[in-house]
């Protein structure tokens, strides 16, 4: 599944939703999906949905990925 499926099962807030919506499009840090600006937007994609797939149930109004980027890793 993708992170717009996973999003639509999850109990995430309608800003956060609207913010996922933006980071889709957009493929940056906004106001509630903050990042390293070094970030990979694809790996920032998936540490996403990978939150989303494994707690759906989290009410989440906002997110804060701080992380390195390496060839083969994405850590934080």
């Amino acid at each position: 599944m993708s992170l717009i499926q996973f999003l639509s099962h999850s109990r995430a807030g309608d800003a956060f939703r609207e913010a996922v919506a933006a980071f889709c499009n957009e493929r940056t840090s906004n106001a509630l999906i903050r990042f390293n600006p070094g970030s990979p937007a694809v790996k920032v994609e998936r540490t996403l949905t990978k939150l989303l797939k494994s707690h759906p149930e989290m009410e989440i109004d906002s997110v804060e990925i701080d992380a390195v980027a390496g060839c083969e890793y994405y850590r934080g």
